[in-house]
């Protein structure tokens, strides 16, 4: 976590493809997590945004498309906890 102008913030992402370690999982899945942190201001003791989030990709079409699946928790301190859930499909091309 670097502070930048004054203000505070980190992000840590992790994806674990479990065929790695047990080749009986199919090869094209991930397993995710992801906390954030940002305090735009630590002048301010109640401005801080937070998000942990855990999900599921799937891979096909080699790596160039994936379907993603997740679910959050966000926390503000001004605005309080409320959850997301959201499915995606990345394309590239």
């Amino acid at each position: 976590m670097v502070p930048l102008l004054g203000a505070g913030h980190g992000y840590a992402q992790l994806g674990y493809l479990p065929h790695a370690a047990i080749p009986s999982f199919p090869r094209p899945l991930e397993f995710v997590a992801r906390v954030s942190i940002v305090d735009p201001d630590r002048e301010f003791d109640s401005n801080t945004f937070r998000e942990f989030t855990f999900g599921v990709n799937w891979y096909f079409a080699g790596y160039r498309n994936r379907l993603t699946a997740d679910a959050s928790l966000l926390d503000s301190d001004e605005v309080g906890s409320r959850g997301r859930v959201r499915i995606q499909w990345d394309v590239t091309f």
